[in-house]
């Protein structure tokens, strides 16, 4: 069973990365189970109850095996290559298909069932996270005015109230405790699935905007922080730190980066900077964080970290960086790196932008130093 949901929260979760197309599909499949344990309940209620041969229960099974039938044949049709082309008809059509057959098996089992209930709040609620808000509005506001026409008909008596149900007939469903019995638990069951759907949905959802919260965090070609996102990080550490606690920055310039670009060009260049920037993200803690700062300049936040400690990590990633190899016209040249390193105790008028800049001094004494050296500030 755990293995069921969790293979149906994958498969529903996986909808909000398809187009208008895969998820219109993904609707017919998802409504197919209902119709068919519905169709199971009408078949079973007629030998269970004998005198509700007559109350229309094999209209509700043989509709609700139509309905299941008609979203089959609408979910494979997806496959052919006419509507595949035309994602925006095909969901149109599934989704008025959708309407429809919900309207009729509300009225068939009466527009004021609480199954009819359960039906238009949860429909237009995953409809609106799957599809345009306009087109469901629209759907939804013509199948409950078509609810709204067929309840006022009824209530006039010009046709029956829940003809699937009987309830115009001597036999009432509202009489019979099987029947009271069977609409609660479906009832309980539609919700339970429609749930599972709306979580799964509503997580995959969360976890898409946490991929593109990262993805605008994170450096496309080194996969270190970014400069936006480095900087804020910052701010908000020195920000949430108390005072009288020590922040420490490191100012990490590639030595001869310029050269190797205008000689090697970009490309070389690049491959550079992810190794570069691989290497420093093994040298540093879990609580430290290493962003790219500016074309070849690195910037890594050591919160709570004097400054012998910081320049031991910094040490450290100017000695695995100069293991590193890049492979420059057929000859395999070492990298070195030139760091600046600063840590103070924060006060009450500490500004990231004075730590930034005592790092950044350091780094270039340490680039007049003679390069591939580490110099605090």
């Amino acid at each position: 069973m755990q293995i069921g949901i969790s293979d149906l929260l994958k498969l529903t979760g996986a909808q909000l990365k398809h187009g208008n197309l895969g998820r219109a599909a993904f609707v017919c499949w998802m409504s197919v189970p209902p119709y068919l344990m519905l169709a199971c309940w009408a078949l079973l209620s007629q030998i269970a109850i004998p005198t509700a041969g007559e109350s229309g229960l094999t209209l509700i099974a043989l509709f609700s095996l139509c309905a299941a039938m008609l979203l089959c044949i609408l979910a494979l049709s997806s496959l052919h290559p006419a509507l595949s082309k035309r994602p925006t008809t095909y969901a149109h059509i599934v989704l008025w298909c959708y309407g429809f057959l919900a309207v009729m098996s509300c009225y068939l089992l009466g527009t004021l069932n609480l199954l009819t209930g359960l039906i238009m709040m949860a429909a237009p609620t995953i409809g609106l996270i799957l599809f345009p808000a306009r087109l469901i509005a629209t759907v939804f506001s013509v199948s409950l005015a078509a609810l709204l026409i067929l309840s006022a008909l009824a209530a006039t008596n010009t046709i029956a109230y829940a003809p699937g149900l009987g309830i115009h007939a001597d036999f009432s469903p509202n009489e019979s405790l099987y029947f009271t019995a069977s609409m609660i638990i479906a009832a309980s069951g539609y919700v339970a699935y429609q749930t599972v759907i709306l979580l799964a949905l509503l997580d995959a959802w969360r976890s898409r905007e946490e991929s593109v919260r990262q993805q605008s965090a994170t450096d496309p070609l080194t996969g270190v922080a970014n400069r936006r996102y480095v900087l804020e990080h910052l701010n908000n550490a020195m920000h949430g730190t108390r005072r009288n606690d020590r922040m420490a920055l490191l100012m990490i310039d590639i030595d001869h980066f310029k050269q190797i670009n205008d000689k090697h060009g970009h490309q070389t260049g690049d491959e550079a900077l992810v190794r570069v920037a691989e290497m420093l993200r093994q040298c540093v803690r879990e609580q430290d964080l290493v962003g790219r700062y500016g074309g070849e300049e690195f910037l890594v936040i050591l919160p709570g970290t004097d400054q012998h400690a910081a320049t031991e990590i910094a040490e450290r990633c100017r000695k695995a960086v100069s293991t590193v190899r890049v492979s420059m016209g057929g000859e395999a040249v070492a990298m070195t790196i030139s760091v600046g390193v600063v840590s103070r105790i924060l006060q009450e008028d500490s500004h990231m932008d004075d730590l930034i800049r005592l790092a950044d001094d350091a780094m270039y004494r340490a680039k007049k130093a003679g390069r591939n050296c580490v110099i605090a500030g």
